[in-house]
């Protein structure tokens, strides 16, 4: 007993010594770069969590590194010298935003006050795209200042159980998942989301403001006012889980869908790795469109 104790414990450390630990950077100021898009194998990969780290698993021998805001990156794990990773910033133009008066006027753009006809629940890693075209209301260009989820939370949560006799006790209750939520412009030769206008994003932990019991609006901030794009731009809500558990493993929030009169208005991107399609493409009888809601200034 005493001698398979020892094999199971060098067998244990052998699988930690197989593993890669990497720290994601950012090439320029040297700050953590996290939720970053770490993929391997056959449509299989993982996030970088809020330090920038990510354990990638024994036997993967080259891993893509993905984030919005950066230029993407092969590594090579047997040629790392060291765990830092250092990515470099792709610089994306933004419109100039302008001072508004005080008093000026809010409205909401979007579909969340529309009727629902179904739950779209989220899986890791997958993406979910809005398209906002500009208000034709002869007033100019509005400012973006808000995005707003209508957001089912039930499935952010795991819970623990201990079984003593023929009674179960739960006795842990985990919020594992995370949103990214963005606006990207419109890509030109596809027309589906392009790059991030908003520095790649808005991260929404949801557990300090969780209620499991019912679905309500959730209210993200921008970092500063964007000024509507001509085009027209996208409102994009990723599921982020950093935990170890697989990509299809669904622990991350259901958001509502409402009825739509564009199909091609709605776009899709899972597993991570693959390309955006819209939700529509397969020619489904009644198109729908996401419960996301734009708030602008005038």
């Amino acid at each position: 007993m005493k001698h398979f104790a020892i094999f199971v414990f060098l067998l244990w450390c052998g699988t930690l010594a197989a593993q890669t630990h990497i720290i994601l950077t950012d090439a320029v100021t040297g700050a953590p770069v996290p939720y970053a898009h770490v993929l391997y194998g056959d449509q299989q990969g993982r996030y970088a969590d809020e330090s920038g780290a990510v354990v990638i698993p024994a036997g993967v021998e080259t891993a893509l590194v993905s984030h919005i805001s950066y230029q993407s990156l092969t590594l090579e794990l047997a040629r790392l010298g060291g765990p830092e990773v250092r990515l470099t910033p792709v610089a994306t133009m933004l419109a100039p935003a302008v001072v508004q008066p005080k008093g000026a006027g809010r409205r909401k753009l979007g579909h969340a006050n529309e009727k629902r006809l179904s739950c779209q629940g989220g899986l890791n890693g997958y993406q979910l795209a809005e398209l906002f075209p500009l208000p034709q209301d002869g007033n100019g260009l509005p400012q973006i200042t808000q995005v707003q989820l209508n957001l089912n939370p039930f499935n952010l949560h795991r819970v623990s159980s201990t079984r003593i006799g023929d009674t179960s006790y739960d006795d842990c209750v985990t919020y594992v998942a995370k949103l990214r939520v963005d606006l990207r412009a419109v890509d030109p030769a596809s027309g589906a989301p392009g790059a991030s206008l908003i520095g790649g994003g808005v991260i929404l932990a949801l557990k300090d403001r969780l209620d499991l019991t019912i679905h309500r609006i959730y209210s993200v901030d921008l970092p500063q006012p964007l000024l509507f794009p001509e085009e027209g731009v996208f409102a994009v809500v990723e599921w982020i889980v950093t935990e170890d558990v697989r990509i299809q493993d669904s622990v991350t929030p259901s958001l509502w869908s409402v009825a739509s009169g564009d199909p091609a208005s709605s776009w899709v991107k899972w597993p991570l790795g693959t390309p955006w399609r819209p939700r529509n493409a397969a020619g489904a009888a009644k198109p729908r469109a996401f419960a996301i809601s734009l708030v602008t200034t005038k």
